[in-house]
C-alpha cells in the first residue's frame, strides 16, 4: 500500500463570472464534490488504509482494500486534471490600480 499525501482542501464552487466564460466548470465542480464523497466513504469503509504504521507481520490488506487504494490514486489524478483545466480556462489576472500605483 502506498503512503498518501494529506487530503487536499475541498474545491470551492466556481463564481458566476467564471461560469459565464467557462460553463463547464459547474459540472467539474460537481464531479470534484462527488470525488470528495468517494474518498470519505472509502476511508470510512477501510480505516486500515490510513494506518501507515501497520506492522509488516500482519497479513496484507484484503483485496477490496487494494482496489480502494488504486481508486483513491485515480481520484487524485482526476482532481489534478480538473485543477489544471480550471487554471487553463481561468481568465488572465486583472490589475487594479491602487493609490500606490498612481503616478504624480
Amino acid at each position: 500500500m502506498t503512503r498518501r499525501r494529506a487530503h487536499p482542501p475541498r474545491a470551492s464552487r466556481p463564481l458566476v463570472a467564471e461560469l459565464v466564460d467557462a460553463p463547464e466548470l459547474a459540472i467539474l465542480a460537481a464531479l470534484v464534490a462527488v470525488l470528495d464523497i468517494v474518498v470519505d466513504s472509502l476511508r470510512a469503509a477501510h480505516p486500515e488504509m490510513a494506518d501507515h504504521h501497520r506492522p509488516h507481520w500482519l497479513p496484507p490488506p484484503a483485496n477490496a482494500v487494494a482496489h480502494a487504494d488504486r481508486l483513491l490514486r485515480q481520484v487524485d489524478r482526476v482532481r489534478r486534471a480538473v485543477d489544471r483545466y480550471r487554471t487553463a480556462v481561468a481568465p488572465p489576472p486583472t490589475t487594479v490600480a491602487t493609490d500606490d500605483d498612481t503616478l504624480f
